[in-house]
């Protein structure tokens, strides 16, 4: 299993698929957008039972852009609301107050600690002197994002063409090329151009259903390639 820790920070400056609220545009998170979880040791597996709650929680990096007048305060940093709910269990609603700190003109970051599971959305609420700004984001994911590497059977040789089946479509893949995530049904993303089937769509609704969080694909796989090219040296 290898764990794309730089999903949660390299990968977000590529996602230019952002959403409006009033006032508010997100840049990350981005739609479907999965983040790899941390354990309270860093690095180590995940412990895990099956039908046990998902353990672990991801630090998600906030980035977003509002005209300037709407968060333009003398201190360089905004007080903000965050209401994140679970779209699986209703009951599950968190709110956090997060600070944003200016970056540049429009653009502010924070981060936000969410526990293993999703989908999530995210709504932001921001109150500047007699003006409410606001915007939301949907869905986000914090679970497992694996690193697929090697040749045509891992990329989209396969004569059938699988989909996800998990209810609630919670395995999504990387766009390397645009930086967006979408569901990983075939074809899947990948650097070679192949667009026939693959077994990744029933191999991420197992792993969805095995450990209880969303899963992230990440296709680097190339066809015709050799085992040796993949090594170190290659």
């Amino acid at each position: 299993m290898v764990y794309l820790r730089w999903c949660m920070a390299g990968m977000v400056a590529m996602c230019p698929v952002t959403l409006w609220g009033e006032g508010i545009h997100f840049v990350s998170p981005a739609p479907m957008q999965i983040f790899q979880r941390e354990g309270f040791v860093p690095r180590e597996a995940h412990p895990h039972a099956v039908g046990e709650p998902a353990i672990g929680f991801a630090d998600v990096p906030l980035i977003i852009h509002t005209a300037e007048e709407l968060l333009n305060l003398p201190s360089g940093h905004a007080e903000v609301l965050l209401r994140v709910s679970n779209t699986r269990d209703a009951s599950q609603v968190m709110d956090k107050r997060v600070t944003l700190q200016k970056k540049d003109q429009g653009s502010w970051v924070g981060s936000v600690r969410l526990p293993a599971g999703g989908w999530y959305k995210i709504e932001l609420e921001s109150k500047n002197k007699d003006q409410t700004v606001s915007g939301s984001m949907e869905p986000v994911g914090v679970g497992e994002v694996f690193l697929i590497a090697g040749q045509s059977y891992a990329t989209n040789t396969n004569d059938e063409k699988m989909l996800i089946t998990d209810r609630e479509k919670r395995v999504a893949a990387w766009n390397f090329r645009d930086g967006t995530w979408r569901t990983a049904d075939d074809p899947q993303p990948t650097p070679d151009g192949s667009d026939g089937g693959s077994i990744w769509p029933p191999v991420g609704d197992h792993l969805a259903g095995l450990l209880n969080v969303p899963i992230g694909f990440a296709n680097v796989a190339w066809g015709g390639t050799s085992s040796d090219q993949w090594l170190p040296a290659g």
